[in-house]
């Protein structure tokens, strides 16, 4: 697998957590004009995923805004 697709799965991961934290992304930008946008982020590849594999994200560490979060 390209190694730039995992970009695409990490955000669908982190889309797919905030929405089963009860942060309605969809709701925020519309009412209140709020969006969670990635200005960085860092990347170590361990191996490459293989055909038909299942590949789960792990959270690493927490940001600062997620434990600020009420």
């Amino acid at each position: 697998m390209y190694h730039a697709q995992y970009l695409s799965f990490m955000e669908r991961a982190r889309t797919e957590l905030l929405n089963q934290s009860g942060i309605d992304l969809a709701r925020l930008a519309g009412e209140r004009g709020v969006q969670f946008m990635v200005a960085s982020l860092e990347v170590k590849y361990h191996r490459a995923a293989r055909l038909n594999e299942l590949v789960s994200p792990r959270r690493a560490g927490c940001s600062s805004w997620w434990r600020a979060w009420p």
